[in-house]
């Protein structure tokens, strides 16, 4: 890799790092990842006709963008504006079982709901809403064992809580000490490789991490920012992540060859997250 690929890289990680980082700082968790790499996009995209002659065809880019743009905003209203906030999120849904378990949803404040409206009007808006009834279909289709999956590893989530299972592993987590945070994106790493799944891995551990970071007086904050970060880089050794996109360049039967170049930057990157959630223990 030459140095102007390295700074082009860098470019492309900064475009998207700060905007993510303003938006989880002032808005909340749930639009970093889809507002960063959306304004770093655009950020980036400004930037290359500069250096590249590449001509970009912004008109066109921004027609397949519309969806994720109109989630971006929804998200943006539906936070930021009080009353709004305050009608949507006073709808809930509650369900009790044997009146010790319970549990509220509030399906119009709900992201996912900001998901669909905007899907189908980046549709509307694009002129596209002839393919939205296929579309569906299909992604239906698709979700469904997706769904099925992460509800066994949500039973499997409160099953370990209810049963003592996670407090159990808490206190021996605890033992480990002040080495703890720099453990703990790891164990989000190995969450994805077993489960394939960062959302798995974090529905299966976050409590694990939340429970350490009480029993070690740590900020639970952090424990859990560094599992996220852990399931996330945990993505370039899941198995089922490697297989998938294996198949999909072309490279079936090298698996084996993609998951040992894939291993040393995967526990690298872990390490170093590690490393800057021990750090960040003296900065809260």
């Amino acid at each position: 890799m030459s140095r102007h690929d390295v700074g082009w890289t860098a470019v492309a990680a900064l475009c998207f790092l700060v905007p993510s980082l303003a938006l989880a700082s002032t808005i909340g968790p749930e639009l970093p990842t889809l507002g960063g790499a959306l304004i770093g996009a655009f950020a980036f995209i400004a930037l290359l006709p500069r250096r590249t002659p590449r001509v970009l065809d912004l008109r066109q880019i921004l027609s397949d963008l519309a969806p994720y743009v109109l989630i971006l905003l929804l998200v943006l209203l539906t936070r930021l504006i009080g009353p709004l906030q305050d009608a949507l999120g006073g709808f809930s849904i509650g369900w009790r079982l044997d009146a010790i378990y319970t549990g509220t949803f509030q399906p119009l404040y709900h992201p996912g709901t900001a998901l669909v409206f905007g899907l189908v009007l980046g549709a509307i808006a694009s002129g596209e809403t002839r393919v939205l009834p296929a579309a569906g279909m299909a992604a239906l289709r698709r979700l469904l064992p997706v769904a099925l999956a992460l509800l066994v590893m949500l039973t499997l989530s409160r099953l370990m809580v209810h049963a003592g299972m996670i407090d159990a592993l808490a206190t021996a987590a605890a033992s480990v000490g002040p080495a703890w945070p720099i453990v703990a994106p790891l164990v989000g790493a190995l969450g994805t490789f077993i489960t394939g799944s960062a959302t798995a891995s974090n529905i299966l551990f976050t409590q694990l991490q939340v429970s350490t970071a009480t029993n070690l007086a740590y900020p639970t904050s952090l424990l859990a920012a560094a599992q996220g970060f852990g399931a996330a880089i945990g993505n370039v050794v899941a198995p089922h992540n490697i297989i998938a996109g294996s198949a999909t360049v072309g490279l079936t039967g090298r698996e084996g060859d993609v998951l040992a170049r894939t291993l040393v930057p995967c526990l690298l990157y872990a390490v170093l997250g590690g490393l800057v959630t021990y750090l960040g223990l003296y900065l809260f």
